[in-house]
């Protein structure tokens, strides 16, 4: 028996693999705009923002082996350093992560490790790592020498694409963004001996064969997730899902595990023509009858990210209308 063609039919939509749930390094509402009060007016882009904050962080105080004891607050820390405290690299990254939340720029604080980290009390790094909407990636900012890596192209990299790096010998330019006072050389070879593990901070974990779970002392490195594979180290914050909901016909909500996401822009691609979607607002799957290619991208207060591709066919009448007879 010969049946009518659908009267819409989704050829191609936005599709998105479920991430590990993002450990970021955040204080509450009114913690985050206590520290905002602090910091500078946020660039118009995300990159230059985070280095922007790179450089504050890292000329707060001289580097010491003080340890701050209390709560990971980058506002008592800075109260603090404002009456002369002086503290180390966990304190650094503490103040970056929650400052760079608190601009709606997502970020985490990882640990890295030396190789033989279980026997060696010098063996840990912790520094931070942050989402950039600009770049459709994830960057590592250390705090404690005001410094990122970057690519022979100048593109700052992420803690995977480092430890990859290091696993394959290949050691990228060691680069200060910032004037910071704690800047120090034990050469840059020896900062990137640290990337033979990498941690989130009681966050993620990852490593393909063997895992030491342990650091030189006892002190247990704690992880809410130990993964087999690094697949799940840098999750893309661009990506987003596609559900279908009823609107008066079929139409299409959107998703995005983007932390600050303020909603979707939708692009047809022949006329150019956008439409902003709010989070959650659907989108009818409806127009002219013949193939809407268009595309589909997450928005944040820094701009539209990677956009996604989305193809369907209206054959006749309004999308989700019967035909006639």
């Amino acid at each position: 028996m010969d049946l009518p063609e659908p009267v819409v039919e989704l050829h191609w939509w936005p599709s998105a693999r479920p991430i590990v749930p993002l450990e970021l390094t955040r204080l509450n509402r009114v913690g985050e705009a206590m520290v905002r009060a602090r910091l500078a007016k946020p660039q118009a882009s995300a990159l230059a923002t985070a280095e922007q904050l790179l450089a504050w962080v890292s000329n707060r105080w001289r580097y010491s082996a003080t340890t701050y004891f209390g709560p990971p607050d980058a506002n008592m820390i800075l109260d603090r350093v404002a009456a002369g405290g002086r503290f180390g690299g966990v304190e650094y990254t503490i103040v970056l992560s929650q400052a760079l939340n608190a601009l709606e720029i997502p970020a985490r604080r990882l640990v890295l490790y030396a190789k033989g980290y279980h026997a060696r009390p010098d063996a840990a790094h912790h520094v931070t790592e942050a989402w950039i909407d600009d770049l459709g990636k994830w960057v590592l900012l250390d705090g404690r020498n005001g410094a990122t890596w970057r690519d022979s192209d100048g593109t700052p990299l992420s803690a995977l694409e480092l430890q990859r790096r290091y696993q394959a010998g290949s050691r990228p330019e060691f680069s200060r963004t910032g004037t910071g006072q704690s800047f120090e050389v034990p050469d840059a070879g020896t900062w990137f001996g640290y990337f033979s593990t990498v941690v989130a901070k009681d966050g993620l974990a990852w490593a393909d064969g063997s895992y030491v779970p342990v650091l030189a002392g006892g002190t247990v490195i704690r992880s809410s997730r130990l993964a087999d594979s690094d697949i799940d180290a840098a999750p893309d914050l661009s990506a987003m899902s596609t559900s279908i909901t009823d609107r008066g016909g079929a139409a299409l909500v959107f998703h995005t595990d983007h932390p600050y996401s303020n909603g979707f822009l939708v692009t047809d691609t022949a006329t150019k023509d956008a439409t902003k979607l709010g989070p959650g607002e659907p989108f009818s799957l409806a127009g002219e009858p013949g193939h809407q290619q268009l595309t589909v991208a997450v928005t944040t207060p820094y701009g539209s990210l990677s956009a996604r591709h989305l193809h369907y066919v209206v054959r006749a009448g309004e999308a989700g209308t019967p035909p006639a007879g």
